[in-house]
This record gives C-alpha cells, structure tokens and sequence, in this order.
C-alpha cells in the first residue's frame, strides 16, 4: 500500500496520490493525520484499515474525492481460514480510531454511492465535530451488515457533527446511517 502521510501539507493530483486510496495506514499504532489536506484524488482519501489501534486524524480538510472521504475498518466480504475475517482474525478488528475537527466535502465525484465517512466493521471509532458537506449519498455510514448476523461493530460514537446537504439529488437520504442494530455507543 503506498502512503502519502502529511502533517500540516496538502496531497493532490501534484503529489501523485492518484491511487485508488490517496492516504492509508496498514496495521498501524497510534497514527495521526494532523492540519492536513487531501483533495482531488481519484479514490478515496484516507484509510484507516484492518487491524489499526488508536488512529487520529484531526484538523484536515478532505475535498473532491473520487470515493469515500474518510474509511475507519473493514466490509463484511473478507474470508480468513473459511469463517468471516472478524471471527478468525478478531485481531484485525480496527479499534480506538477517531476523526476530530475535520472538513469533508465534495465526496463521491466518481463513485456516486460514496460517503463522507465510512464506519466498516470497527469498534470504538469517533466521528466527532467535523463539518461534512456536498456529497451524493450520505455523511456517514456505520456498519457494514443489512442483517442480524453479530460483527466486532459497536461502541462506534457520531457526535457534534455538520451535515450539510447530504444527497442533493435524493432527499429520503439522512446524514447519518446505520447498517444493523447496535452499532452506536450513542
């Protein structure tokens, strides 16, 4: 996976970030993004993936992104050993992750199912005080399941955020979704 980690810089088209993900953190401990930038990539712009703990990413602006803006965890798809990723890997849950502060806009411009930030199959994430605007489906989406079937998602906290005008084109669309019961701490 290639990274373009930034504190307090911007990462575009120039940097050449043009990968399906621009920003990603692979198994990581304690990783922040902090004042930075991402915008006009062609996929998504951060990723914080399978098995990270305790990630931050605080006081960036993520703008005109292909995809999703921001991706916390995993999708239900994986299959490790023949059982769900989560069930024989549970390792690899995301966990402790946070998004703080941050301006997301203009997300989706290639892919228009995408989301400001995508809440996968993670335990005790935040999503908190960002300012989430102009996307084409919603402004978070948490959990990755359309049934019952138990996963290591839950305790994940959406608080204090901005949504504005999530779904232009769609108005039955809300700022924030859930995908199976139990997946908010509150």
């Amino acid at each position: 996976m290639r990274s373009c980690i930034a504190h307090g810089r911007s990462i575009g088209w120039a940097d050449g970030c043009s990968d399906p993900l621009s920003s990603g953190v692979a198994v990581a401990r304690h990783r922040a993004r902090d004042g930075c930038t991402i915008e006009s990539v062609g996929g998504s712009g951060v990723w914080i993936g399978a098995g990270c703990r305790n990630c931050l990413v605080a006081d960036c602006t993520v703008r005109d992104i292909g995809a999703n803006g921001i991706m916390i965890g995993e999708a239900a798809g994986r299959v490790v050993d023949g059982e769900p990723w989560w069930q024989s890997a549970p390792n690899e849950v995301a966990s402790g992750s946070a998004v703080r502060q941050c301006l997301i806009e203009r997300c989706g411009q290639r892919f228009f199912g995408a989301v400001g930030v995508w809440i996968g199959l993670p335990e005790r994430s935040v999503v908190a005080n960002c300012e989430i605007r102009d996307l084409p489906y919603t402004g978070v989406s948490v959990g990755w399941r359309w049934d019952a079937t138990p996963t290591p998602c839950r305790d994940n906290t959406i608080e204090g955020n901005r949504t504005i005008d999530p779904d232009a084109w769609d108005p039955a669309e809300a700022a924030v979704i859930t995908q199976s019961a139990g997946r908010l701490g509150r």
